[in-house]
């Protein structure tokens, strides 16, 4: 009986990183040589067959058959095997990032594409849409006979407000300068009377006046009053000082032209579209 021929392998277990060295007859199959790895290295080479070789032609790792006989790749000076060998491992993981990548991109792009179709729908619908219209107020100097109606407003707030706080001169002459200094000094630069009617006090340069301002127009306004109940010298003074509104353009009254303050009326100008 002729002797048969034997060849060193070396078996590889990749998924535990270790490797054995055996010699055996090569018309064995490499479920024989995978049984005798097994007995020398116990823990090694476990789980279903999974046995390949790295191919020197196509440098890619290619499956063995339990049942093909060691000398069909001895004789071609492959004597190196793998078990467990995952060579498209990383090639796979590489591709399930790329793959998740790919879809997020895709998902931002029927987002963008989404909003794209809304932001042109809204625009056709708005083009379709009929103009609206706004009114624009214009300003104008108030007149004497709309001032005169919402001071008399003024008025009748002031004499409920001064009756309930006992309505003596000192009192009275304390809301009054107070209620229309506070008033035309603020955001609204109106007292309740004018707001009414859509007056505004304002200094030459359409500014809110200060309560510093607004007080001395006040006093003088209150000086001017007090011509109503006051002597012969004073009523003269109180007709003069209120007169004179009705003969400039601006409509100034005395207490206007020393507080360099105006009253404004808002007028509808026009109507546009927008």
């Amino acid at each position: 009986m002729a002797d048969i021929p034997m060849e060193p392998v070396v078996l590889i277990d990749k998924k535990r990183n270790k490797e054995a060295h055996i010699v055996i007859p090569v018309n064995n199959s490499f479920e024989d040589l995978l049984d005798a790895a097994r007995r020398i290295n116990t823990g090694l080479f476990q789980g279903e067959w999974e046995l390949s070789y790295l191919n020197p032609t196509t440098k890619q790792q290619e499956p063995i058959d339990k049942d093909a006989e060691i000398a069909t790749y001895t004789d071609q000076e492959i004597n190196t095997f793998f078990w467990n060998y995952k060579a498209s491992t990383f090639k796979s993981s590489f591709e399930r990032r790329m793959k998740k990548v790919q879809e997020q991109i895709e998902r931002e792009q029927q987002r963008h594409a989404e909003a794209r179709a809304e932001y042109e729908a809204n625009k056709q619908t708005q083009r379709q849409a009929p103009p609206k219209k706004r009114q624009v107020l214009g300003l104008r100097y108030a007149n004497v006979g709309i001032r005169a109606a919402a001071f008399v407003i003024d008025m009748i707030i002031l004499n409920v407000v001064g009756s309930i706080f006992g309505g003596d001169a000192f009192t009275s002459g304390l809301l009054f300068l107070f209620y229309f200094s506070i008033m035309e000094s603020s955001s609204r630069q109106a007292s309740l009377g004018k707001q009414f009617f859509g007056l505004r006090v304002t200094d030459y340069r359409g500014n809110t006046l200060s309560f510093g301002a607004a007080l001395f127009r006040n006093v003088i306004k209150g000086i001017a009053c007090i011509g109503l109940i006051g002597g012969e010298f004073l009523s003269t003074l109180f007709i003069f000082a209120n007169i004179i509104v009705l003969f400039n353009t601006k409509h100034l009254s005395f207490h206007d032209q020393a507080s360099k303050s105006i009253v404004l009326a808002e007028v509808d100008r026009k109507t546009r579209t927008s």
